[in-house]
């Protein structure tokens, strides 16, 4: 997690059983729409950056970032997932 004035963040999760990965995207979603809303008044360059997270998911993983450049991110990230149940 950033620092209060940076909205950079990774957030990895895993479940336990795949039929909860729908309730738990919503989670993740709903974690960054609240944080946006939090940045959005003080900070909009920190807030733009949380509209563009990259949220994967692969098997039983939930992967969320929040950072300034999502295409590496979402590249690295991916690769990382590969071959990952």
């Amino acid at each position: 997690m950033g620092e209060g004035t940076s909205a950079d963040e990774l957030l990895i999760m895993t479940v336990n059983d795949e039929s909860q990965m729908d309730l738990e995207i919503e989670n993740v979603q709903q974690h960054l729409t609240d944080m946006q809303q939090s940045f959005q008044d003080y900070l909009p360059k920190e807030a733009k950056k949380i509209d563009d997270a990259v949220i994967l998911q692969s098997g039983k993983y939930i992967v969320a970032c929040v950072c300034s450049d999502k295409e590496t991110a979402g590249s690295v990230i991916r690769e990382q997932l590969k071959g990952k149940k």
